[in-house]
């Protein structure tokens, strides 16, 4: 009971702390060969398919950002289909128009790209075949975020959120469990960074819940139960009172 107890407080105070976040996904396939914006936050994931795609298939997607942004991107998954140790399918990473950031064609090494891939223009485009008919087609994960560099002047003083290491983001991406500066000090807790939610704190309030007991527990929760109860009632009563009234109002 005691650790259903902790597990129920700790997903309450993560509901809480995530409240809003929403994080889009952009499927290739979907926007096959088209050109869209980046997601109104500046920050997002990029997938091959929401559902099957044929077998040898290519689809391309061009993301771009405002005058004198850039991209971030972080491989989180990698499913590549492979035999033995190269890949089958194929997926190209082009830096505005024509500059190759990053190439994995069929014979290659399959591994999962380490580290973050950064443009040094406004767009990015990702290419993406399939090289069989293997019904997994989720293939891939990309995180993404946009940036500036303060060092060139593109930051906005009164809105952008500063990373340590010189780039600026929107400030709505901080704090949402990712590392959309490159550096995470996006998701610090310091009262001069980020000041985010410390998941540390979550584990001292939990432990502090606990050491009061279970029944102390279950008195608590049992307490605000009661309460919003009371609130219910206390709202209904006036609903009531005030129909009581319009009505004697209209005889």
């Amino acid at each position: 009971m005691k650790v259903f107890a902790a597990f129920v407080i700790a997903a309450v105070m993560v509901e809480c702390s995530m409240a809003g976040i929403i994080i889009p996904t952009t499927f290739i396939k979907s926007n096959c060969n088209q050109t869209t914006s980046a997601a109104s936050g500046g920050a997002g994931y990029i997938e091959w398919a929401a559902a099957t795609a044929n077998n040898g298939e290519t689809c391309s997607l061009t993301l771009t950002g405002d005058v004198g942004s850039m991209f971030r991107l972080e491989f989180i998954s990698w499913d590549l289909d492979k035999n033995g140790q190269t890949c089958v399918d194929t997926i190209n990473i082009l830096d505005g128009p024509n500059v190759l950031a990053l190439s994995k064609t069929g014979g290659d090494t399959c591994e999962r790209p380490a580290g973050e891939i950064t443009t040094l223009t406004n767009s990015v485009t990702i290419t993406f075949t399939q090289g069989s008919s293997d019904i997994d087609f989720t293939k891939f994960k990309i995180q993404y975020s946009v940036f500036k560099l303060a060092v060139l002047g593109m930051c906005t003083t009164s809105s952008d959120f500063k990373c340590n290491n010189g780039r600026c983001i929107n400030p709505d991406n901080k704090c949402d469990l990712r590392d959309d500066c490159g550096d995470n000090s996006d998701e610090s807790s310091s009262d001069t960074g980020a000041n985010c939610l410390d998941i540390g704190d979550i584990g001292g309030f939990v432990n502090n819940a606990l050491s009061l007991g279970l029944a102390a527990i279950i008195g608590i929760i049992v307490g605000v139960v009661v309460l919003i109860i009371l609130i219910i009632v206390l709202i209904c009563v006036c609903c009531c009172n005030c129909c009581r009234k319009g009505g004697n109002q209209a005889v």
